[in-house]
């Protein structure tokens, strides 16, 4: 088809040439022979008409003549004599003539020529003499007056030079006509040297035109193979729908969406797709864009597939216009079913962890390391321990938690906090607050600082705890010591309650610890979801993003998501009190205690593990409480630890917590062992005691207290210590089976 091409244009621009040649050759013999003769025949029959006006002049002059030469020759009265035919004879030849000497002159003027210019303007001057003689003296003085031969000679003299210049110019046609013969050939040939000249520079430019139009092709076929492999490989569908609402045009991945294979889809309208609930709305969609022009951005909706299952998807869609008019639809769709039930989990996740937040009788909030303690996030639960909302403390919209702490405590709370901030671990401090009623309140708080990925502090995150309660017990339990002998036997029962309440306490002093166990069990999982969703970003800019990529990352980031909901459920399931004593797993609840703090450990470089259970090991009892004795036993270990090596952990020895499990003679011994320095022995003896802690402004003195209380009250077990190589040893001591 090229080779066809080319011979063509070869074909059409010699044709063109010779017709080009034709057509100069034709001009020229026209303006050569034919314009020429046309000129000077022109010319030819001006001098023709100069020799007959003069002919007519003489003629006329002539008449006149005759006339006045004949009125002296007879004798006649003023009665007979014929004056006015006379005169109006006369007068017509005078106008005769001046007509015909104005078209002499007229013909000069185009054809001027100075051997006509001298006699043409005596013969006027001596005719005008003439004319006013003749004026003047009505004629009969008029051969007198004027020599008419001078007039004859010069229109005779007149006649010769135009007739000798008629005579001249037919010579020079003949001349003309033999020198323009020669010219011509001369022309032609120029012409058809320049012509052949031409054809070579079009045949040039018709090859470089031809390479030219090969390259465009070349391209053009490339460039649609290319947008044809981004339709077919695009991750989103694409396709196109008629003004009828039939399908013209469908890429695979829709067709992948939709369940059906592409033919299947073409010419068939798009209603198909939905359900009774969904078509409406989708219409309308439709409507909007295809009589209104208007686009359609990211409408979400439900489709059902061949196979009658059901996907979420988003679609786009815009007006294609032709000739000013809406022509077709076009469009894209994205199949959101996996994102949709990820944010789902999500939503969910986050109502439970919402849920067990406002349970939490503590006040949780995250704020700013600043001189305001300015909140990001506080729980429901600072309006009952403040009377102030929590709104009214984000973001220090009507006033700042610095605000309401005591003037007198200010400086030790913010001492407490940069100091445990600087040393990267979690503090603990005992401070008042004014209540919006101006009543003055006892708190406890418990809190870390958040790391960013530069090492700088992000945010605090801790919890408030109501302590005036606590106070006021202790102030209580100052005056029984000053009345003991009086009061004994009334306060037995109320210090019992007070125990519990001081048991629930211990719980909420321990949920500070178990956030910051949570957050560092989030963030992991938080990080990896981050990493993955940057991996489908960074896959889809160097173009190797595909449907087995993406399906792997969303159940990489679902499984994450599971942990995150599993870690909230251990932690809820945490601080559920047990109603009562039932069966419970030794080896599933230590394991479910090391799950919730073992990353928090890690990040302090402290070893905790507890080797493999040979057999499964029952005992009866509240599983809850259980729990709650091995965690305060396994902090006390990491912070005796931390006090040994002054939170800086030897990296040749470590820190280590070594926990175990056995079953002997009906006893189950769960141990915990760490390498902190052991017990002081002054005060070995106190270290169950109640309030008795060894770091005034971390302890509160009930862990310990509070631990051997549930064992061996609650429990019927024991609970003790030793100090051995390095470290101290606690022992929890069970009666194994069920009762």
């Amino acid at each position: 088809m090229k080779k066809n091409l080319s011979t063509g244009s070869y074909v059409y621009a010699l044709i063109l040439i010779v017709l080009s040649m034709i057509c100069s050759l034709g001009s020229l013999f026209y303006y050569r022979f034919y314009e020429t003769e046309k000129i000077d025949e022109t010319t030819n029959k001006y001098h023709l008409a100069t020799i007959l006006y003069c002919t007519q002049i003489k003629e006329e002059l002539l008449h006149i003549l005759t006339d006045y030469s004949y009125i002296p020759q007879f004798h006649y009265t003023s009665e007979n004599l014929p004056e006015i035919d006379i005169a109006y004879t006369n007068k017509n030849s005078i106008r005769l003539i001046d007509e015909k000497l104005k078209v002499i002159q007229l013909l000069h003027r185009k054809y001027n020529n100075p051997a006509f210019t001298g006699t043409l303007n005596r013969l006027t001057e001596d005719y005008n003499l003439l004319k006013i003689d003749f004026e003047n003296h009505n004629g009969r003085d008029l051969i007198n007056s004027v020599d008419v031969a001078h007039i004859l000679v010069h229109l005779e003299n007149l006649q010769r030079l135009h007739l000798k210049n008629k005579n001249s110019l037919e010579i020079t046609m003949r001349k003309n006509k033999e020198t323009g013969i020669r010219e011509s050939i001369i022309i032609v040939t120029v012409i058809l040297f320049l012509g052949s000249l031409i054809i070579l520079k079009i045949l040039s430019l018709i090859k470089k035109n031809e390479a030219a139009l090969k390259k465009s092709e070349n391209t053009l076929l490339n460039t649609n193979e290319f947008l044809q492999k981004i339709i077919d490989y695009s991750t989103n569908a694409i396709y196109a729908i008629d003004l009828e609402g039939n399908f013209t045009f469908m890429n695979t991945k829709g067709a992948e969406i939709a369940g059906y294979h592409v033919n299947e889809l073409i010419s068939q309208p798009f209603s198909i797709l939905f359900t009774e609930k969904t078509l409406p709305d989708v219409y309308e969609q439709f409507i909007q864009c295809s009589v209104h022009g208007d686009t359609v951005l990211s409408y979400e909706t439900v489709i059902v597939r061949k196979d009658k299952n059901r996907r979420n998807i988003t679609f786009s869609i815009a007006p294609l216009y032709k000739d000013g008019a809406i022509e077709s639809i076009v469009g894209t769709a994205d199949d959101i079913t996996e994102r949709k039930k990820a944010e789902n989990a999500m939503r969910k996740s986050e109502e439970r962890f919402r849920t067990l937040i406002s349970n939490i009788p503590g006040v949780s909030y995250r704020c700013a390391l600043d001189k305001d303690w300015t909140m990001e996030f506080m729980s429901n639960a600072v309006f009952t321990l403040s009377g102030y909302p929590p709104s009214d403390f984000i973001n220090n919209k009507v006033r700042s938690y610095a605000d309401i702490i005591h003037p007198d405590d200010t400086d030790q709370v913010e001492k407490v906090v940069l100091e445990a901030v600087n040393n990267k671990e979690p503090f603990y401090i005992q401070y008042r607050i004014i209540h919006r009623d101006g009543e003055i309140r006892w708190v406890y708080e418990r809190g870390q600082a958040v790391f960013n990925e530069n090492n700088e502090v992000s945010s605090l995150d801790g919890v408030i705890i109501d302590d005036t309660l606590r106070k006021e017990m202790e102030k209580d339990l100052q005056e029984l010591n000053r009345n003991l002998e009086k009061k004994v036997a009334e306060e037995t029962e109320r210090r019992r309650h007070k125990e519990q309440l001081l048991i629930q306490q211990s719980k909420m002093a321990s949920m500070g610890e178990m956030l910051g166990a949570i957050a560092h069990q989030w963030r992991q999982p938080l990080n990896m979801i981050g990493v993955l969703i940057q991996e489908l970003t960074d896959s889809y800019e160097y173009n190797e993003f595909s449907r087995e990529t993406l399906y792997e990352t969303v159940a990489e980031a679902m499984k994450q998501i599971q942990y995150m909901s599993g870690t909230i459920d251990d932690f809820r399931n945490f601080f559920r009190p047990s109603k009562e004593s039932l069966p419970f797993d030794i080896g599933e609840a230590v394991n479910s205690v090391l799950n919730i703090v073992s990353i928090q450990f890690t990040n302090h470089d402290i070893k905790i593990g507890l080797p493999p259970v040979e057999e499964k090991i029952v005992v009866n009892g509240y599983e809850n409480e259980f729990k709650q004795v091995l965690l305060n036993l396994i902090n006390n270990a990491k912070d005796a630890i931390g006090r040994k090596y002054h939170h800086s952990i030897d990296p040749e020895k470590g820190g280590e917590i070594e926990l175990t499990v056995s079953s002997d003679n009906n006893k189950v011994l769960i141990k915990v062992k760490d390498n902190g320095g052991g017990i002081p022995d002054r005060i070995f003896d106190r270290i169950f005691e109640p309030y008795f802690t060894t770091d005034i402004i971390k302890g509160t003195g009930i862990g310990l207290y509070m631990s051997k209380i549930i064992i061996e009250d609650n429990m019927n077990g024991r609970l003790y210590a030793k100090n051995v190589t390095n470290g101290a040893e606690f022992t929890i001591e069970l009666k194994s089976g069920v009762l």
